[in-house]
Formats: C-alpha cells, structure tokens, sequence
C-alpha cells in the first residue's frame, strides 16, 4: 500500500460495472492479487459495442471490454460484456496459460411454479 491504493484482482466483476465507459477508451486499475509481488496497473480497453440475446430472449446491448491480463503481449485476455442499461457484466470470456473459461449471466424467466391454494392453506 506504500504506492496509494489498489483494488483485489477477483473484484472485477463488482468493480467494472461502476466504471465509465466510451467507445475506443481505455481505464487503468491498480489490481493485486495474492501470490503477485507488487500491484500491476492493468488496462480495460472498451473494443466496441455488442449486442447479446438472453435465453429469456432479452437482447442485451454491451460494451465490449478487454485486458491483456496485467501482461500485454503475454497471450492471456479477459473480455467482458458489460450491459449498457444495467452497467451489469453479462457474458466474460478468459485465456490464461493456455485455458479458456467463460461465465455467463443465467436469465431465468420469471414463473409462478407452486400456486397459493385459493383457500389460503397450505396443505
């Protein structure tokens, strides 16, 4: 902490929904991680926009944002789609020593599974 602050490294999806974006800008964080010796100053380019469709059918429209995983040219990225309306991280995809991983924002369509019996009790 001698060099100001910095952010933990598994608070991006907490933390990328906050920041402003705009079309060809580029955000630098300070993130650490455990195991890291020092803290890296990591850059989240905004690649352009996309659009997603939900399994509800929703269409999501995102930016489209990518890092080089603290090491640019390394090899390794992350890309996030970051839902323009809710600022939520909807779709991220990573390659990391040569691994692929992906997570996904599960739409569930809202239903009323267990009907209230009309007489009010449960039975």
């Amino acid at each position: 902490m001698q060099d100001g602050w910095w952010m933990n490294w598994h608070s991006d999806l907490t933390l990328l929904p906050l920041l402003p974006y705009e079309k060809d800008g580029t955000l630098r964080i300070r993130l650490f991680d455990v195991g890291m010796p020092a803290p890296l100053d990591v850059d989240y380019t905004v690649l352009g926009e996309r659009t997603l469709a939900g399994a509800d059918g929703r269409r999501y429209d995102c930016w489209l944002v990518e890092t080089e995983s603290g090491n640019p040219g390394g090899g390794a990225f992350q890309r996030f789609w970051i839902d323009k309306a809710s600022r939520v991280v909807v779709k991220e995809e990573d390659t990391f020593n040569g691994q692929y991983r992906s997570k996904y924002l599960l739409a569930v369509p809202v239903s009323l599974e267990f009907p209230a019996p009309a007489d009010g009790k449960q039975g």
